[in-house]
């Protein structure tokens, strides 16, 4: 029995090991073909505002195609709302190179023992590659991503990524944007969240329509709970903290 098991085990990491090969040499293949579109590095028009001399916004309309945003600056998001983004977005954000092989590893073998894809191990600057260019879930789609991704951090960073995924996100109905946000569901700017307030919303981007709060609160009291829970095991918050929020 044991014997058996100790077979199945090194077949298995055998295959694993064959797939994580032949990925990275997909992805140094990919290096050469697939240009960082100059797309990537531009900063998206905000919505037509008017605001006061300490920045608040007296008066905004939606843009052209709809949607509202006002932009962000990282260094005025507050004390929380960055850091729940990266611990349930991301929580290697600041130590991977764009792509996170421990986390690519893990989901491939989660995908393989399902039979399906349940993981896909996006990074925040996958993710910010696919806001700047959406495309199919695919693995051609999910290779690009990655290649852009690596190509990415060469160019700005870990700063630059984080703000303009921030300001990028959707989070529910036409609201993009981590400040857009702010003002829309919680009347404030991002700097004056609570923790529980920024929790909600870094909960957001991963399914802004099921966990919009004004349409599905209880789903969104329950993914705030589950970014907390996050931010606890990354460290980010101590028990008391968690307790009170």
């Amino acid at each position: 029995m044991i014997r058996r098991l100790f077979r199945t085990a090194r077949r298995v990491g055998r295959k694993l090991l064959l797939l994580a090969l032949l990925l990275a040499a997909g992805l140094a293949s990919l290096w050469l073909f697939v240009p960082l579109p100059e797309g990537l590095l531009a900063h998206r028009d905000p919505s037509p505002a008017v605001y006061d001399r300490e920045g608040r916004p007296l008066l905004a309309l939606a843009a052209p195609d709809g949607q509202w945003h006002l932009p962000l600056r990282l260094s005025r998001a507050g004390p929380w709302l960055a850091r729940a983004t990266v611990a349930v977005e991301d929580g290697r954000f600041r130590s991977h190179p764009g792509v996170d092989a421990a986390a690519l590893l893990r989901a491939i073998g989660q995908n393989l023992g399902a039979g399906r894809v349940v993981s896909g191990a996006s990074t925040i600057t996958m993710q910010l590659c696919r806001l700047q260019d959406p495309g199919p879930r695919t693995l051609p789609t999910k290779l690009r991503e990655a290649v852009r991704a690596l190509k990415l951090e060469r160019r700005l960073t870990k700063d630059e990524i984080l703000e303009r995924y921030l300001n990028l996100a959707p989070y529910g109905g036409n609201v993009v944007g981590a400040g857009t946000a702010a003002r829309i569901w919680f009347g404030k700017a991002a700097a004056d969240l609570s923790l529980p307030e920024a929790a909600l919303l870094a909960g957001l981007p991963q399914s802004p329509t099921r966990y919009r709060p004004d349409v599905h609160p209880e789903r969104a009291r329950a993914r705030r709970s589950r970014v907390l829970a996050r931010m606890l095991a990354e460290g980010m918050i101590d028990e008391a903290q968690h307790r009170e929020a």
